[in-house]
């Protein structure tokens, strides 16, 4: 664990204590950042009953209102692209030059392009686009999924494909 998560860990052992009574607090703190440091280590097997799944929920929460903020007619290229490779790639390129987000996930990907953007476009649609793109973008380890960054490849692959 590095100190940053270490950092946010006490800050968040810190708000769920503060409404404690003070003689209690010392006590729970201990307790509560115990929980917060074992629970990054042992993730114990919950079977998912929902329908939704959580990651999904929590993907959206992140970035995805400042990606909801984007100004689709801005973009009117976007229209010309069909496939979920080069919508993916564009939204992408979209992201880390206008809002600095270097970097979305598959599920952040699919939200802006269907609910911004109105392409029918699934997040395992773009997950297999991406998964194939290769030396288009580059593929991060983050949790449980994958996080994307377009590439210098990607930006000609998108490039070529805007100029047709």
């Amino acid at each position: 664990m590095n100190t940053e998560s270490l950092k946010k860990r006490l800050e968040n052992a810190a708000e769920i204590v503060a409404n404690l009574p003070q003689h209690l607090q010392a006590a729970a703190f201990s307790i509560v950042v115990a929980e917060l440091i074992s629970a990054d280590r042992i993730e114990p097997y919950k079977k998912n009953t929902n329908k939704a799944s959580p990651i999904l929920d929590n993907a959206k929460k992140d970035i995805t209102p400042s990606l909801m903020g984007i100004n689709r007619t801005k973009y009117p290229q976007m229209e010309t692209l069909n496939s979920a490779l080069d919508c993916s790639l564009y939204l992408l390129q979209i992201a880390r030059d206008e809002l600095n987000i270097d970097g979305l996930n598959t599920v952040q990907i699919s939200s802006v392009l269907k609910d911004k953007f109105r392409k029918k476009i699934s997040k395992h649609a773009v997950s297999m686009a991406l998964m194939a793109a290769g030396k288009l973008v580059d593929r991060i380890p983050n949790g449980k999924g994958f996080l994307y960054k377009i590439m210098d490849a990607g930006e000609k692959h998108l490039e070529a494909k805007l100029r047709n």
